[in-house]
């Protein structure tokens, strides 16, 4: 497995995939991980990663030097991120040692690099569209960023299609990004398997927790979509619904909150705890989960988990879609600030209309979105690649 970062602590996304499907491959394979990591491990990370692969090869990846390498891909066609994560170290020890394995198996377009050009069997878990999270974002950023993000979703999407077809199969968590790829009619439709996130089991057997009067945000806060989600929620939708009730509060979980996001904490009602040891206890008491998000890609693991838990959730169209439009009955979407004002106050009022929300979302969670579902998936999709 070739991973552009440890996939432990399970602090967001992409480390809650790459673990959970790490953890599903080592059932029925030995498994070793290649990944970037500046300095020592902690052990309790190290004994984590040790229940799952045999051995963890690392090597650095200095920032600075990182940044520099990312302006060597201006004059090419490639995505400043794909520089951004090159080593040529890393890639001599896949080049010596890839023929040990059966099957190297790459997590994000980053990695990609490193397989391609090897004669062997190879996947790679695209996670999300990133071209389509890129390309989103562009209504809401600006300068710098504006260009960067411009000229990253047009590289990106390019450089998905070419990946998708030179990989034995490529794999991405969201229907919608499926199809958003597969317009572009690049390659065999087959190529392209969409495996989905799951949660882990004890969010399905949590003992009810008393409700607290908050609304909830649960996520890393030192993304882009998330801190561009708590800074709209924060700033032009929470000031109305706490005129409506002085008591709400407006509680933001999650580890490395930008200067910006701990600003908010200045507002009155809005709490910002940074990381938490368990932000599901957080997500308990809150009586409204909400998913503000104006772009985004792939799955939203703090609404599946949130319905996982029972909670009514409000999103924003983007941090819907992943769900097949027969399943977002189980969320409340809205597509402006006076919708999600709306829609939260009628949730707030009436606990019998959150409550039966949360048990549809529980339900749905429960019957597809288990990790055990998604490695049977899995699985005989490895087996698929492995036989052909």
């Amino acid at each position: 497995m070739l991973s552009f970062r440890l996939p432990v602590p399970l602090t967001e996304g992409f480390k809650i995939r790459a673990c959970h499907l790490a953890k599903i491959l080592a059932q029925r394979y030995t498994v070793d991980l290649v990944t970037f990591h500046n300095g020592a491990i902690p052990s309790e990370q190290r004994a984590q990663l040790h229940t799952i692969f045999r051995q963890v090869i690392c090597y650095p990846l200095p920032p600075l030097r990182a940044r520099f390498s990312a302006l060597a891909a201006l004059p090419t066609p490639l995505p400043l991120q794909v520089f951004y994560h090159r080593s040529s170290a890393l890639q001599r020890w896949v080049d010596q040692h890839y023929s040990e394995y059966d099957l190297v198996f790459c997590v994000h377009t980053r990695m990609a690099q490193y397989a391609l050009s090897l004669p062997t069997k190879k996947v790679i878990d695209l996670i999300d569209a990133s071209s389509l999270l890129y390309h989103g974002a562009l209504p809401y950023t600006h300068g710098l960023w504006h260009w960067i993000y411009r000229l990253e979703s047009q590289r990106l999407q390019r450089y998905e299609l070419s990946l998708i077809a030179a990989f034995d199969k490529a794999f991405v968590a969201s229907p919608y990004d499926a199809a958003y790829l597969l317009q572009a009619r690049a390659f065999p439709s087959e190529r392209l398997v969409v495996i989905p996130n799951g949660v882990r089991e004890e969010l399905l057997h949590c003992p009810e927790t008393l409700e607290e009067h908050s609304l909830l945000f649960l996520g890393k806060m030192d993304y882009a979509p998330n801190v561009d989600a708590v800074m709209y929620f924060g700033r032009e939708v929470f000031p109305y619904l706490r005129a409506q009730d002085p008591r709400l509060t407006f509680v933001i979980v999650g580890t490395s909150p930008r200067r910006e996001v701990r600003q908010l904490a200045q507002l009155p009602g809005v709490i910002v705890t940074g990381y938490v040891k368990d932000p599901f206890v957080y997500v308990q008491r809150a009586k409204v989960v909400v998913a503000p998000l104006r772009f985004a890609a792939g799955v939203q693991n703090k609404v599946l988990e949130a319905l996982a838990l029972g909670k009514a959730v409000v999103a924003t169209p983007p941090a819907a879609r992943w769900l097949p439009p027969d399943e977002q009955q189980v969320l409340c979407v809205a597509s402006s600030a006076e919708e999600l004002i709306s829609v939260i106050i009628s949730l707030l009022q009436d606990g019998a209309w959150r409550r039966q929300l949360g048990e549809r979302g529980r339900q749905l969670v429960c019957s597809k979105y288990r990790w055990a579902y998604v490695g049977e998936r899995l699985l005989a999709e490895i087996e698929s690649v492995l036989r052909s």
